[in-house]
């Protein structure tokens, strides 16, 4: 089935009844996942394959597809998990804070 309103790198989220937060978002159980999701007319589906009916709430309530807001990932919650590491500015960090330490003992033992 083709999806109707999502791309990968798409975010879903609920709008419970139940209790209405607004920062629930749909994760996968399979691969744990929170912005590989598409909708389909009768449910959703994440890119690893696991396709759902239906999501729970953190308030324990059933959230139907017709109740999930497909959000682009630009503007989605900031999820660590999703992102890639960019080893060069890592390392870059890295370096700064070796030195940053190196030069805080050598100017508090000379």
């Amino acid at each position: 089935m083709e999806p109707t309103a999502a791309r990968e790198g798409t975010f879903l989220r609920l709008r419970c009844a139940a209790c209405a937060r607004p920062g629930s978002w749909a994760r996968c159980d399979a691969c744990g996942r929170q912005a590989l999701f598409a909708l389909h007319p009768d449910g959703f589906s994440c890119g690893c394959g696991a396709s759902y009916d239906h999501v729970r709430c953190s308030c324990g309530a059933v959230v139907t597809p017709e109740r999930l807001v497909a959000v682009p990932l630009e503007e989605g919650p900031l999820v660590w998990s999703e992102l890639e590491p960019d080893w060069r500015r890592i390392g870059a960090l890295g370096l700064v804070g070796l030195g940053l330490v190196g030069a805080l003992g050598w100017w508090l033992w000379s």
